[in-house]
């Protein structure tokens, strides 16, 4: 009587997941590249990326470089992302998810993402109705990060000196000042100047 040998498949969970970095620290729009390491899975994990700002999985600018270790058997599994930060991104992560048949549920590693990004600047007028004789401030609106930052006014494209706060208020408007040109200009690292004609007007 023969008997029949019985072919075993032994699974393996992989490790946790490495990542580089830990925290990225970048310009927005510029490119970066992640790294996360399923190392000794057998099947060989899978490797997935997810943006945690949207909730999505990143399907695009992924490549995936596979070891076998010495055993012949269980292999390691790097996933490079190339990706092109946004705004959004800010103080969100992006997350590395491996799975493979001997894990139950995946297993996850965070990278927090640190975007630097110009100022975003948006000048305001009040009142929206200028009067000759009265008073008008413009006040201006920043978000930038560094969220430090320093203030320029000018008029006419000229600059005054000792106005450095986020508004600006000017004193009995006189008709010469209809369709002035005021300006904020706002440092972060980097530098935007906003420009915004005056055109409501009022004579009375």
């Amino acid at each position: 009587m023969r008997s029949r040998q019985a072919k075993l498949t032994v699974y393996v969970p992989p490790e946790p997941p490495r990542v580089q970095p830990l925290v990225l620290r970048v310009t927005a729009g510029m490119n970066a590249t992640l790294e996360c390491e399923s190392r000794g899975g057998r099947p060989e994990a899978q490797v997935q990326w997810r943006d945690d700002s949207t909730g999505k999985m990143i399907t695009s600018g992924v490549t995936v470089v596979k070891d076998k270790l010495p055993d012949k058997k269980r292999v390691t599994v790097r996933s490079l992302l190339t990706l092109f930060p946004k705004k959004s991104h800010h103080n969100s992560t992006i997350t590395c998810v491996t799975s493979n048949d001997a894990l139950s549920a995946p297993l996850s590693r965070s990278i927090f993402l640190h975007i630097l990004f110009s100022p975003e600047v948006q000048v305001l007028m009040y009142p929206n109705v200028l009067t000759e004789g009265a008073d008008a401030t413009f006040v201006c609106k920043a978000e930038a990060n560094p969220s430090e930052v320093t203030y320029k006014w000018y008029i006419k494209g000229q600059l005054l000196a000792n106005e450095t706060s986020r508004s600006l208020t000017v004193r009995d408007l006189t008709s010469d000042f209809h369709r002035n040109a005021v300006s904020c200009e706002v440092k972060s690292g980097f530098a935007r100047k906003v420009t915004v004609s005056v055109g409501s007007w009022s004579t009375h």
